[in-house]
């Protein structure tokens, strides 16, 4: 075994050194050719590649070898492509880059989330939670990206987004890598093999982070005590109702809002309706995530990272319906256009955030437990009892 594993690791340094060398000749072209977008490209993109070596020398945090190999790749795809015109003379050459570095952030993503649920007790996810956080973080940091490429459109005059089309099938690519990377990392934790892969990472991200994040926290929580005796007991809303409000709300918006012709004839309407039905989105997240918290050991999660998975799921679930959207899948008319969709995932992420932000603030002052108490224990007696929680199924 120890063997194979050193065969392993010299071909995967081999591989990433090759990929650092045309990184390289990449910088001395341009410097040739007088390209200085892609000679401070090139730069940065070495600066980055090297940053596994530098955690390693600096910090004695060693990354797995496949994150250092996809980390050199996505960067030599991305800059390598531009310097040569790749994206436009090789049929496909975007979606490969694109898949790539995806696939990168979904395999990291699936790296720290094991990590956490490890060591960090704040953390705690049955391996098939995990593989939807990936799948949601994937497709959340596609949204990013392409925020990235619209507002340099807009400022700079650059030509990144190609067409609504485009856009679709650039975050139907970073969904599909996310998919795949979390059936993957399923398998690999049921073999076992996951663990052997990200063992020397996640030890030393615990002995150099996590431990001292304890430390701190625990030095913060003496002495002090919360019984939620600060949260008013009078108050008799739940959050299902809610619920009930906002779907209400949102659904007389938008059949309204086609009916009588105010998606055409009022602008920012359509914004608006989205934005509601985002709210909706981000607060039954909030809601579920929270409940299963409390009762199901197949996911644990602090308040922020409660806070994280609204925003990621939210803008995922804004992903999804354009999807739906652009593959007329509710057979009504919706107007198709690059600007339209990227209102909308802003409005998407807007939702998010402020959901997330007042939802960390209900569980500290204790009204979130008094909003969800009924909804939450029906949860519970109707489908989490059934579960079978004696033992943790790794």
């Amino acid at each position: 075994m120890n063997t194979n594993n050193h065969h392993y690791q010299t071909v995967g340094l081999i591989i990433s050194y090759l990929l650092k060398i045309c990184i390289v000749s990449i910088i001395i072209i341009s410097i040739y050719q007088q390209q200085w977008v892609y000679i401070f490209g090139g730069v940065v993109a070495l600066t980055l590649s090297l940053i596994p070596t530098i955690l390693k020398r600096n910090y004695q945090i060693t990354l797995p070898l496949v994150l250092d190999i996809l980390i050199v790749a996505s960067l030599l795809l991305h800059i390598g492509g531009g310097l040569v015109d790749a994206y436009h003379s090789i049929p496909n050459y975007d979606s490969l880059a694109h898949f790539t570095s995806a696939f990168f952030v979904a395999f990291l993503s699936f790296v720290v989330i094991y990590t956490l649920h490890i060591y960090w007790a704040s953390l705690k996810m049955d391996k098939y939670a995990m593989a939807l956080l990936v799948v949601f973080c994937t497709i959340a940091f596609g949204v990013v990206w392409e925020f990235n490429e619209w507002v340099s459109d807009l400022v700079f005059h650059t030509f990144e987004q190609w067409g609504y089309t485009d856009t679709i099938k650039d975050l139907a690519i970073n969904a599909l890598a996310g998919t795949i990377m979390a059936i993957i990392g399923v398998s690999m934790i049921k073999k076992g093999s996951f663990d052997t892969l990200t063992e020397d990472f996640s030890d030393q991200i615990d002995k150099k982070i996590i431990q001292k994040l304890k430390e701190r926290h625990q030095k913060k929580k003496e002495g002090k005590t919360d019984d939620g005796s600060n949260a008013k007991q009078d108050i008799k809303i739940t959050l299902p109702l809610v619920f009930g409000l906002l779907f209400v709300l949102a659904t007389i918006l938008h059949v309204g809002g086609f009916v009588l012709g105010y998606y055409v004839t009022i602008p920012g309407y359509q914004l608006m309706t989205r934005l509601f039905l985002s709210f909706l989105v981000a607060f039954v997240s909030l809601t579920l995530v929270y409940t299963l918290d409390q009762h199901w050991e197949g996911l644990k999660m602090n308040k922020y990272a409660m806070a994280f998975f609204v925003v990621i799921s939210t803008i995922s679930f804004g992903v999804i319906f354009e999807f739906a959207k652009f593959l007329n899948i509710t057979g009504i008319y919706y107007v198709k256009t690059n600007l339209v969709l990227m209102l909308n995932l802003t409005a998407d992420t807007i939702a998010g955030i402020i959901t997330a932000i007042v939802g960390v603030y209900l569980i500290k002052s204790g009204y979130f437990d008094i909003m969800t108490g009924e909804f939450s224990k029906q949860i519970n007696d109707w489908f989490l009892k059934k579960e079978d929680t004696s033992e943790k199924k790794f």
